[in-house]
């Protein structure tokens, strides 16, 4: 979901600057396609399979990560990395799921999806404990979405991948390829 917002604060971002759309065609970014294959991974089987194949959304976020490394040379994709790992590595001490702050998540008027989350709707996400490993890496931060027109809660690792993004769109809509 935050993917989404960002994307398109990305874009009205790189808009408000000055850049153009017809600039992302000229990105050269030789690992896209292996964002891609990660990102259709870690959704798409979680999608078809919740909870046989829990596992396969680390897969698809080490190939995010890679991906995003080998590509350190474009303005964001270091910021992205970084967040991916955030959320990988709270994600692989916790059985890869992630865990979430349910009392922060009724504080911010999501009972419905609380109680989606304890009928079992989200395989992929814990309730997080004062037992959580690595929870300060957990969903534990409020994030209002625009497109949604919702509240949710997220982790840093989020924000991070996610100001990655906007820092991406914005120097590639304004002719800016790195280094």
């Amino acid at each position: 979901m935050m993917l989404a917002d960002f994307i398109i604060y990305g874009i009205l971002a790189g808009w408000v600057t000055g850049g153009k759309l017809g600039y992302l065609k000229q990105i050269k970014m030789p690992f896209f396609w292996l964002i891609i294959v990660g990102f259709l991974v870690r959704y798409v089987v979680l999608a078809l399979f919740p909870a046989d194949f829990i596992w396969l959304t680390l897969v698809g976020m080490s190939v995010v990560f890679i991906a995003t490394t080998l590509s350190y040379r474009l303005p964001g994709m270091l910021l992205i990395a970084a967040g991916t790992m955030c959320n990988i590595a709270v994600m692989a001490v916790n059985q890869g799921r992630m865990p979430v702050s349910l009392p922060l998540a009724r504080q911010l008027g999501l009972g419905a999806l609380v109680e989606r989350f304890y009928a079992g709707h989200f395989p992929d996400y814990v309730a997080m404990t004062s037992a959580t490993p690595l929870a300060w890496l957990g969903d534990i931060v409020p994030y209002y979405s625009l497109l949604y027109v919702q509240p949710f809660v997220v982790s840093i690792g989020d924000y991070l991948l996610g100001i990655g993004i906007i820092w991406f769109l914005v120097q590639a809509m304004n002719g800016r390829r790195g280094r």
